[in-house]
């Protein structure tokens, strides 16, 4: 049904056009973030939902649960990109994540 022909147009439009994947947490809830004040390192725990994504994902996710503004987000692209302006690409990946 229309189902159907939606999801194989998706399917088509994402194959044209592959994305990077990494490995991925998929869950940067405030609470996955363990601050090891000894060592001075911030340790990630929780996999629960991991996997091999669009490193953007967990970027977008984190901006939502962060609950950041607009001037926020884009410094937090800047600093994942090593202080270059991402592409309207790279902002758009960023953001797919959010809708819904």
């Amino acid at each position: 049904g229309e189902e159907l022909a939606d999801a194989q147009a998706v399917r088509a439009a994402l194959s044209a056009r592959p994305l990077p994947v990494a490995p991925c947490h998929c869950d940067p809830l405030c609470e996955n973030f363990v601050d090891d004040a000894e060592s001075g390192a911030m340790r990630i725990v929780d996999f629960e939902y991991a996997g091999m994504c669009d490193p953007l994902w967990d970027v977008a996710d984190l901006s939502v649960e962060a609950g950041l503004d607009a001037a926020k987000e884009a410094e937090l692209l800047r600093a994942y990109f090593g202080g270059a302006t991402p592409t309207q690409e790279e902002v758009g990946r960023g953001a797919a994540p959010k809708k819904g």
